[in-house]
């Protein structure tokens, strides 16, 4: 690859990744607010260990989006590459959190695995 098309990539790179950032934010709200709306609509309270890990991850990924947007914002890194692969990784973890969490493979989230496929793919897409 010549360093004019790592340049372009990278510049793709860098308007790519604040809307994957947004996507994320979208997707891990709405998993959120379906957590809160079971939990409201069951009239039981469910404190449990799994529970309390799904919230304590659910506050990480925003903490985590939150200071890859201030990286990216204030131009703390170049490497856009680097950080869409520390992205992908990111959410492959949090998948596999939220399965393993969630009761391993009885779990109703390998979905998300698609997800992030589809969203690696469209990340780090070369044209």
């Amino acid at each position: 690859m010549s360093y004019l098309n790592v340049r372009n990539f990278n510049q793709e790179l860098k308007i790519k990744l604040p809307w994957y950032l947004l996507f994320r934010t979208i997707i891990v709200t709405l998993l959120l607010g379906a957590f809160v709306a079971i939990e409201i609509y069951s009239q039981k309270t469910f404190i449990t260990t799994a529970l309390t890990l799904f919230y304590a991850s659910i506050i990480l990924s925003y903490l985590f989006t939150v200071v890859s947007a201030f990286s990216l914002k204030f131009n703390w890194t170049t490497n856009f590459r680097l950080v869409a692969y520390v992205q992908l990784i990111w959410d492959i973890l949090f998948c596999s959190f939220l399965i393993i969490i969630s009761g391993g493979i009885e779990s109703p989230f390998p979905i998300y695995y698609y997800i992030a496929i589809v969203m690696s793919s469209i990340l780090l897409y070369r044209s």
